[in-house]
């Protein structure tokens, strides 16, 4: 089976990571689970516990916050697919790297949200190199965090822009789409689409 990049959105609690480890199970063979969460509290320990107790045992995990291109390179070759769990974190802590979301912002020069834009692009562009450069299939789980309220600080602002544009830009690349609504998925690109083909 050829391999292929799937992504996997939809808002918080909405499913995505289940149906992502369900694609994984269905596709057989062997998986990774690359999780860009770092537990740092009893709050994030109990979510990790959680997942994992969700996932096989036999899959292998690995947590990388942020080198995640690098780990995909590294570790994709000795698996057949790989589970990135998530996209929204990872996009955080390229922000923190870049020195914008250790604290909310008041206030931000064109200059530095150019220097956010250009830094997280550039990272972005990297995962899909790296995608290519392997051979398993990579599942990306990810957020929509523009259909809320709009973020009072622009940093969240900065944020919930980079966010919606990696996910635009692995949506473009992406073999499918999968929207997650109270635990019922819609595709949205691929086999059995939603989504009608454009007119000639």
């Amino acid at each position: 089976m050829p391999k292929q990049l799937t992504l996997v959105t939809g808002g918080a609690r909405s499913g995505k990571s289940a149906f992502a480890v369900h694609l994984a199970k269905r596709s057989g063979g062997r998986v990774l689970f690359l999780a860009t969460m770092a537990p740092s509290d009893d709050e994030d320990r109990r979510r990790v516990k959680r997942h994992r107790e969700d996932r096989p045992p036999h899959w292998q995990t690995m947590e990388e916050p942020l080198a995640v291109p690098e780990a995909l390179l590294a570790w994709g070759r000795d698996f057949d697919t790989v589970v990135l769990d998530c996209l929204t974190l990872w996009v955080a802590r390229l922000m923190e790297a870049a020195d914008l979301m250790e604290t909310p912002r008041c206030t931000l020069q064109p200059s530095e949200v150019d220097r956010f834009e250009e830094a997280v692009s550039g990272r972005v562009g990297d995962l899909l190199s790296a995608y290519r450069q392997q051979p398993s299939s990579l599942i990306v789980v990810t957020n929509e965090v523009g259909a809320g309220l709009v973020p009072p600080c622009p940093s969240g602002r900065v944020f919930r822009d980079l966010l919606g544009l990696a996910n635009q830009r692995l949506a473009a690349q992406a073999d499918s789409v999968h929207y997650l609504l109270a635990g019922l998925p819609l595709t949205i690109k691929g086999p059995g689409s939603i989504m009608r083909p454009e007119a000639p």
